[in-house]
């Protein structure tokens, strides 16, 4: 199961990212929760390449390519602890590379339902908050969450960054076409103003081709306009809606 940041919180990633997805990375978990028998492994990891690292609708790599990875363990039955990593980088920072330090506890609730409750802890050259968020699957077709960082912000050279609470709601739809092959769709709503910025939504509609322990995604990702307002020093600095092309490949282990 890669739980690597790309997509993760992408809406409609279910192999796991990021990368980081809206609830992508949490549908996987989900996934796991109503199919994995308990004797299944109880480490893994995947490391992958994306044509950008995009989390909730936002580049973090300025539109590169980016790489990613992630190893987590299942260390207690129901409980979940790992790290990602994937690169990094803004207009003002050079290529760097972020890092994910998360705890689950996830919970099969009956044949068809899971449930999931997680931490986790995110830290970069510039950027460093925490989050909580609490997620419901069924099937590992259909995923909902709500995210909530009580110390989001954003880093302006030569201030400090602004903090405050921003909250995050996620929906995504995994459906499988034939073998392989399976469609994904999301949508997300992001609070952030108390931390600067504009409320935004963002969603996806993609492809997803799965072949043993490689997989492969391919999505149109859609976000609307973002405004932040940095009043001592800039003013308002506001990027336009984005419509974009995001293509992610993984290797997962053990398979």
């Amino acid at each position: 199961m890669a739980r690597t940041r790309a997509l993760p919180d992408a809406p409609g990633w279910n192999a796991g990212a990021a990368p980081a997805a809206v609830g992508g990375r949490l549908l996987a978990v989900l996934a796991c929760a109503v199919s994995v028998p308990a004797e299944a492994q109880t480490w893994g990891g995947s490391i992958g390449l994306a044509s950008d690292n995009v989390y909730r609708g936002i580049s973090l790599d300025e539109g590169h390519p980016a790489w990613l990875a992630d190893l987590h363990v299942e260390f207690a039955p129901g409980w979940v602890a790992g790290a990602d990593a994937a690169a990094e980088r803004s207009q003002t920072h050079a290529l760097g590379a972020q890092f994910d330090l998360y705890l689950d506890r996830r919970w099969r609730l009956d044949d068809d339902w899971a449930a999931k409750l997680g931490v986790l802890h995110y830290d970069s050259n510039w950027v460093r908050y925490d989050q909580v968020v609490a997620a419901i699957g069924y099937r590992g077709r259909w995923t909902g969450s709500i995210a909530a960082s009580p110390n989001a912000g954003r880093d302006v050279p030569g201030t400090p960054a602004h903090h405050g609470t921003a909250l995050w709601a996620e929906t995504t739809l995994h459906q499988p076409i034939a073998g392989p092959v399976a469609a994904d769709f999301g949508f997300g709503y992001a609070d952030v103003a108390r931390v600067g910025g504009r409320n935004y939504r963002y969603a996806n509609a993609g492809i997803d081709v799965v072949h043993g322990s490689l997989s492969f995604y391919l999505s149109r990702m859609w976000t609307s306009p973002i405004t932040y307002s940095y009043p001592e020093l800039y003013g308002e600095v506001i990027a336009r809606s984005h419509l974009r092309w995001l293509a992610v490949v993984t290797w997962s282990f053990p398979e």
